[in-house]
């Protein structure tokens, strides 16, 4: 009977999802299948000579005249047992040799999938990087490929259960053909009856992966927003939304966990069945020579349990294909979204236009539009507007994270899509507000793997940014580990780290997001201070919340709606700008 196409169509498509993801192991699966084949070989002729042996024994003769039916052997009982002693030291040769290359191939696997997948989310673009959650990458890299790996090992294990199955029914046909062929046709009609099982348990394991992701990125925010948990008094709220998440989990996992169990039960219930049947044949029949049906029942009982171990390796295969759709889909995701860097080499950034640049997400919201503005060498630019105003995608279309959805960025003469990436990246730094620091040193913060930046560019930087002497005072000093995100320093210190950070590859164009919003008054006019020095140096852009900030910037650029309010002097705007007036008002600046 032909499959439904449906059926056949799933089929196929999980066939081309295996090959994508394993194919790079190819060879090393053949090398497994070729001593698989030997050692299932091994198998049959060690089970043929032990019924030999056996039938030997019963009938007191001392030798067995034949071994296989139609193949006459004249052996004695301790030339077979001589020969089964052989097979077997021989056997597990192979299968010690078989062991090493299955354990080095998952290995191989494990390590390569997790390069694969953080390479080509690194690789990504920024608007793919920033709408990725964490939660999902990390259930990926961590849960998803190690049970794709447990997929590899179950289809290494598959392929040696068919190819011992195949032996072994060869080899019960060769000494009794009608009723291995029987048997056969049995069990044919059990794996038909097994089929919705098996759709049951790739539908409860699909649910399963969902439930994983939506848990893991719930745990990734509770540990993110964990000090706003706490200072809202929200705990118990939040153990709720967990608990609703765990139980969904709880039984997602139930049911994929029970769906699995139910088809092993039912496969060696009808498996045992069937064997039964194709024994009382052989007792109802009449048995001139026992020995070849010996033989025949040995042979078609490791059949049967190498056919079991097939129909549950291959529920186990299907029952995780839904984590192979996610790891394939991430990274066909992150593939198409690889970054398209430019060639031009860009020794000095020069003069910076935004020239009638609009920039649309790809949901189709418009945050820029009609955006025009030069911006010179050694200017010292500030940006501030409303929230939502687009001063954020204005910034990231600067620093080249995204690009213009119409108009162009033109740095020097050229779009600056046309220039080497790694030239951009060595020429520009960047402060965020939110500062984040790698679980390292400081000073191994401050140089942040970048070769062209010195231990003493970093004290130096340190030193601009006014924290070199309180990290100095940390138990390690400079070698003093922060922790993850910088978690064991306080805000203002992870703040001016990030700052030295920034100007420790003397940069050309240095973009800073309210680089002092989280320091005090005597750490922010000292910033302030440095970046005076700095002014006229290096271009400097800074988004300012707070408009104290300001006092250091030659122009200000007032965005929005995602236009172009204003762009001057800080004074001409205080007479002429309505929001600009409005909010030194409200900052008392004056």
């Amino acid at each position: 009977m032909t499959k439904p196409a449906p059926q056949r169509r799933q089929l196929n498509n999980d066939l081309r999802l295996l090959a994508r993801t394993f194919g790079f192991v190819r060879r090393r699966l053949i090398t497994v299948f070729a001593l698989a084949t030997m050692t299932a070989i091994l198998e049959a002729a060690i089970v043929l000579s032990i019924a030999a042996a056996g039938t030997t024994l019963l009938d007191g003769s001392g030798s067995s005249n034949s071994l296989v039916s139609g193949i006459p052997m004249d052996l004695t009982l301790r030339q077979l047992c001589l020969g089964v002693g052989v097979l077997v030291v021989v056997r597990a040769g192979l299968d010690l040799l078989m062991i090493e290359i299955k354990a080095r191939t998952e290995v191989l696997y494990d390590a390569s999938a997790r390069t694969e997948v953080t390479n080509a989310y690194l690789e990504a673009d920024w608007n793919t990087q920033s709408t990725e959650q964490a939660g999902g990458l990390q259930a990926a890299l961590v849960t998803f490929v190690s049970l794709a790996r447990t997929v590899l090992t179950k289809l290494i294990d598959l392929s040696l259960s068919v190819v011992s199955f195949v032996v072994m029914l060869v080899a019960s046909i060769t000494v009794g053909g009608r009723v291995t062929v029987l048997v056969v046709i049995a069990m044919g009609a059990l794996a038909y009856l097994l089929r919705p099982f098996i759709r049951a348990n790739r539908h409860a394991s699909a649910r399963q992966r969902a439930a994983i992701g939506r848990f893991s990125n719930q745990v990734n925010e509770m540990v993110s927003m964990s000090r706003e948990i706490r200072v809202l008094g929200i705990t118990e709220p939040i153990k709720g939304e967990l608990g609703v998440e765990i139980a969904e989990l709880k039984a997602a996992g139930h049911a994929s966990s029970a769906a699995s169990y139910r088809l092993q039960s039912l496969h060696a219930s009808l498996t045992y069945l069937v064997v039964s049947i194709g024994l009382g044949a052989l007792i109802f029949s009449t048995v001139s020579d026992p020995q070849p049906y010996a033989a025949m029942v040995l042979l078609l009982y490791r059949a049967m349990v190498y056919g079991r171990a097939v129909q549950t390796t291959y529920q186990g295969v299907v029952g995780s294909i839904p984590f192979l759709e996610d790891l394939d889909e991430r990274l066909d995701l992150y593939r198409q979204a690889q970054r398209q860097p430019g060639v031009d080499p860009l020794p000095t950034v020069g003069t910076i236009t935004f020239d009638a640049v609009d920039f649309s997400y790809g949901d189709g919201t418009r945050a820029l539009e009609d955006i025009s503005v030069t911006i010179q060498p050694g200017d010292a630019i500030g940006i501030v507007g409303p929230s939502g105003a687009g001063k954020s995608t204005f910034v990231q279309l600067l620093l080249g994270l995204r690009a213009p959805t119409g108009g162009r960025l033109v740095v020097g003469e050229h779009s600056i899509a046309d220039y080497r990436e790694d030239d951009w990246s060595r020429l520009v730094s960047f402060v965020p507000q939110e500062s984040q620091l790698f679980d390292m040193s400081v000073l191994d913060n401050v140089i942040s793997f970048r070769p062209h930046v010195t231990r003493d560019a970093a004290i130096q930087a340190l030193q601009a940014a006014h924290v070199l002497t309180e990290m100095e005072a940390l138990p390690d000093g400079l070698d003093t580990t922060v922790g993850e995100g910088g978690s064991r320093i306080s805000g203002g210190q992870r703040q001016r780290v990030c700052i030295a950070r920034a100007l420790a590859a003397s940069p050309q164009l240095l973009v800073l997001d309210e680089p002092t919003s989280a320091l005090d008054l005597a750490s922010e006019e000292a910033i302030r201070a440095t970046l005076e020095v700095l002014k006229g140096q290096v271009t400097l852009v800074i988004v300012a919340h707070r408009l104290s900030t300001l006092r250091v910037c030659d122009k200000v650029l007032v965005i929005t709606q995602g236009r172009v309010d204003a762009f001057a002097e800080r004074r001409e705007l205080e007479a002429n700008n309505e929001y600009f007036s409005s909010a030194v008002e409200l900052a008392k600046l004056v």
